[in-house]
């Protein structure tokens, strides 16, 4: 199937943990495998804040909640922005990512090869060292 200007909610149990649109997206009912592109999911943080996320090319298997972007993802929150060429999203909600990814806030840059997002919490962690620009100065950390 295929559907064009799509908005969605998804809802863990009761409780909504995601909204969002996309451009177009096809659909296979038979193995519920879907591509969307142009995805824009905003996902819900237990403060109530939220985590928007922006790809190109949003995949996956609906019944498995496994999702991958790529093309190009960013991820905002508050005043923080983040980019990494893709990422993957399992049944546990948890954004992973095994390429570069550029964070930029108030006062600061960071990189690093890998990370993990946990949406709930709104946390970001950068895995396997971290390079930091802050107040005109640039730090390593392993």
């Amino acid at each position: 199937m295929r559907f064009e200007t799509i908005h969605f909610r998804s809802y863990r149990g009761s409780t909504l943990s995601s909204v969002g649109d996309a451009a177009d997206l096809v659909y296979r009912r038979d193995t519920g495998d879907f591509v969307a592109r142009d995805a824009n999911v905003t996902l819900a943080t237990e403060d109530a804040s939220w985590v928007h996320v922006f790809a190109p090319v949003l995949s996956g298997n609906l019944p498995e909640r496994r999702y991958r972007a790529r093309g190009g993802v960013r991820m905002e929150r508050h005043l923080d922005s983040a980019r990494t060429e893709s990422a993957t999203c399992g049944p546990d909600g948890v954004v992973r990512g095994d390429e570069r990814i550029d964070l930029v806030g108030p006062g600061y840059q960071m990189w690093g090869p890998s990370f993990t997002l946990d949406p709930k919490s709104g946390e970001l962690v950068i895995r396997d060292g971290v390079q930091l620009v802050g107040a005109g100065r640039e730090t390593s950390r392993p």
